[in-house]
């Protein structure tokens, strides 16, 4: 997405994929279920053959739209800081 692009300063990648909204209506959170969603993304992409998935978690929030950050460390992401 050229927003991604631009926002975040990446250099262009029509292999990678992205994760760029991630949320739950209040009445389901904090019963697992992001994790378990989060590991069908990954699964799904990986089948299609996608090696780069990107996601943007944002922390000091109260609503973490984009996803906690804590579900993506736990499924291997790496966390840049730039």
């Amino acid at each position: 997405l050229q927003k991604l692009v631009e926002s975040y300063k990446l250099d262009p990648n029509s292999a990678a994929w992205a994760i760029t909204c991630f949320a739950l209506v209040p009445s389901v959170r904090n019963k697992g279920l992001s994790k378990k969603f989060l590991h069908l993304m990954i699964e799904e992409v990986k089948s299609l053959g996608v090696r780069q998935i990107l996601a943007f978690p944002v922390t000091g929030t109260k609503d973490p739209w984009t996803g906690p950050e804590s579900i993506f460390r736990s499924a291997g992401f790496l966390i840049h800081n730039d």
